[in-house]
C-alpha cells in the first residue's frame, strides 16, 4: 500500500481545538498562493514550498504535533474534525513519527527554543475510488462512515488521501517550509468498510520512516 509521502499525514485528529490548533487553522500551507509552491521532483503527487530565505539547516531539534483532520465549511473556511477511531491512528501516527525521527538522527522535544522545528500534519481530504473512478467524499466528520446508498455490489475500493505537511519556526510560528500532497494508494477496501488503526497500521510505520530520513536530510543531520 502507497500511501502519503514524505509524511502519511494521515488518519488522523487533535482532541480538542487548542488554541495552537487554531493557529494553525489561520497560518498553514492552504493560505500561501500556488505560485509560492514547486512540484516535487522525486514525487509527482506532491507540491513543496520553502519560505524565501529560510534555513532549515539552522534548526537542530523538532516539536511533533498531534496530527489533524480538516475540512472546509460552506465558507470556505477551514475546520477541525474529531473522529473517534482516528484518535486512536493519531496517536500511534505521532509516536512512531517521534520514534523514527530520534533514530535518524533528530532531537524530538516538546519545548520551543531558537533551534526547534514544530512539525504539522494534517489530512486536508480523505476519499475512495470507485472502479469507475469517481470521488465518493468520505471525509471523517461523519462518525460512522455509510456511503451504502451508492453501493454496487461489493467491489473493492481504492483510498485517495489529501494530506499536509509544513515546518514552522517553534516560537515564532513562521511557516518555514512544508508539502501539499494528493495520493491515490493500492489498498483496497470495501465501499462500506470504515478505516482502522489496524489497516493502515504498517504504512505508518513505513512512512514514518521515510518521513524521519527527508527531515533529518533537510536539516543537513551527518553534514555539520
Amino acid at each position: 500500500m502507497r500511501v502519503l509521502r514524505p509524511v502519511l499525514l494521515a488518519f488522523a485528529l487533535l482532541g480538542a481545538a487548542s488554541a495552537s490548533a487554531e493557529g494553525f487553522l489561520r497560518d498553514n500551507l492552504f493560505t500561501l498562493p500556488q505560485s509560492a509552491f514547486q512540484k516535487s521532483g522525486k514525487q509527482p503527487a506532491q507540491s513543496v514550498y520553502l519560505a524565501p530565505g529560510a534555513d532549515l539547516r539552522a534548526y537542530q531539534k523538532v516539536i511533533v504535533e498531534t496530527p489533524l483532520f480538516l475540512h472546509r465549511d460552506a465558507q470556505g473556511q477551514w475546520q477541525l474534525l474529531q473522529p473517534n477511531e482516528q484518535s486512536r491512528i493519531a496517536a500511534y501516527f505521532q509516536s512512531r513519527l517521534a520514534e523514527e525521527i530520534t533514530k535518524s538522527g533528530v532531537t524530538v522535544t516538546d519545548q520551543p527554543g531558537a533551534d526547534v522545528l514544530r512539525l504539522r500534519v494534517a489530512i486536508s481530504g480523505l476519499g475512495q475510488v470507485r472502479p469507475d473512478k469517481k470521488i465518493v467524499d468520505i471525509l471523517p466528520a461523519k462518525a460512522a462512515i455509510n456511503l451504502t446508498k451508492n453501493v454496487v455490489g461489493r467491489e473493492p475500493y481504492l483510498l485517495k488521501v489529501g494530506s499536509m505537511a509544513q515546518l514552522e519556526n517553534a516560537e515564532t510560528g513562521e511557516v518555514l517550509a512544508g508539502s501539499v500532497n494528493q495520493r491515490e494508494t493500492s489498498k483496497t477496501k470495501l465501499k462500506d468498510e470504515a478505516i482502522t488503526l489496524e489497516m493502515v497500521r504498517g504504512e505508518i510505520d513505513k512512512v514514518s520512516r521515510n518521513s524521519a530520513r527527508q527531515l533529518a536530510d533537510a536539516l543537513g543531520v551527518g553534514q555539520r
